[in-house]
Formats: structure tokens, sequence, C-alpha cells
């Protein structure tokens, strides 16, 4: 019988996932550097944003949650 913190866990784990797959295909609102904001929709660019920022906490949650 699977435990319930288990079948949490994986719940978890399914989120982050999704969020982790999400930031590569959403519209983001991005600060440039003259103080603008503006809307960004290219994913090479999403991606750039990503992967400076929160891209290896992200990756980090996944890999624990699914190998917790």
């Amino acid at each position: 019988m699977l435990e319930p913190l288990f079948l949490i866990n994986q719940a978890v784990a399914m989120i982050f996932l999704c969020d982790f797959v999400l930031q590569f295909n959403l519209v983001q609102q991005i600060e440039t550097a003259d103080g603008d904001t503006r809307w960004v929709s290219d994913r090479a660019s999403l991606a750039r944003h990503y992967l400076r920022g929160w891209m290896v906490v992200d990756l980090l949650a996944v890999i624990v949650s699914f190998f917790d």
C-alpha cells in the first residue's frame, strides 16, 4: 500500500515539473535595463531570462522531489 506522504510528495513533484515546463512557454513581463517593462513571448528570450534566474532552484526542486 502506498503511503499518503509518498503520494503528496509525488503530487508536489508534478507541480514543480509543470512549473518548470511552463516557464519556457508563458509570456512574461520583464524589466529592461532602463527601468521600463515589456512583455516577452520569444522562447529564446524566456529561456535566457529563466536560466539567469530561478531555473537552478526549480530544477533542484524537481530532482529532489522525484528522487526523495
